[in-house]
């Protein structure tokens, strides 16, 4: 998806492609906070330090990537919480 990029200062930094900005907004954001799509979103910070099995989580981030019309080529959360995906729209 082409979109207006912004630094972390809010400042537009140029055009470009906002995939990857998109789906780590997904696995950040905790469900309700994006008032128009208030189901896409994971909130990944409520599962540190959890004993959530990897298999759940990668169950929660394939559902809300299908609501927001994302495709997953590869997903995968190991045991270490490091989360690999390969996703486009």
């Amino acid at each position: 998806m082409i979109d207006f990029l912004f630094n972390n200062d809010t400042a537009i930094t140029g055009v470009g492609h906002s995939d990857q900005v998109h789906q780590k907004d997904i696995i950040e954001l905790h469900p309700g906070h994006n008032k128009f799509a208030p189901h896409v979103a994971v909130g990944i910070s409520n599962y540190l330090n959890d004993e959530t099995p990897t298999g759940e989580l990668e169950n929660l981030i394939q559902r809300a990537y299908k609501r927001d019309a994302l495709k997953i080529k590869a997903l995968n959360v190991n045991q270490n919480g490091n989360i690999d995906i390969n996703a486009n729209y």
